[in-house]
């Protein structure tokens, strides 16, 4: 599910640090999954039984890990940092990890669908993410 199945066309508010290349939510900024029936906790985050996540205020992540910091990347790689962080500290199984790159990879192919070098490098970018989350894991 993208913002563009449920009509959610808001930008999160953050705070970029750029000498330490993060970004920290100063609201909370919300977004529907597919992760329904189930509920997750962490320091930053959480995920409610009708599939919503919510990132509150103070949730900090890297931005997609040195990728371009286009408004498209910002999104996808929030929402993509706070379902891999649920993993990583095992309140979501491994096995949800292709579902969650597949997400990041909508996501930021719907935020870049009206900036034609954005959506041009969508994919390169989704895959050095995607990439790098499933190495990540594997030395957790």
């Amino acid at each position: 599910m993208t913002f563009l199945d449920t009509g959610y066309e808001a930008y999160p508010h953050i705070h970029y640090d750029r000498s330490r290349h993060r970004a920290l939510l100063q609201e909370p900024f919300r977004f529907k999954t597919d992760f329904k029936g189930r509920s997750a906790q962490i320091s930053g985050a959480s995920l409610h039984p009708d599939g919503t996540v919510i990132g509150h205020h103070g949730y900090e992540w890297d931005l997609g890990t040195g990728a371009v910091e286009t408004m498209a990347m910002v999104v996808s790689s929030l929402q993509h940092d706070i379902l891999t962080d649920m993993i990583y500290l095992g309140v979501l199984p491994e096995e949800d990890r292709d579902t969650i790159n597949e997400l990041f990879r909508k996501e930021l192919m719907y935020w870049s669908r009206s900036r034609k070098f954005e959506k041009h490098w969508s994919w390169a970018r989704w895959a050095a993410v995607a990439s790098y989350g499933k190495v990540k894991g594997i030395f957790r």
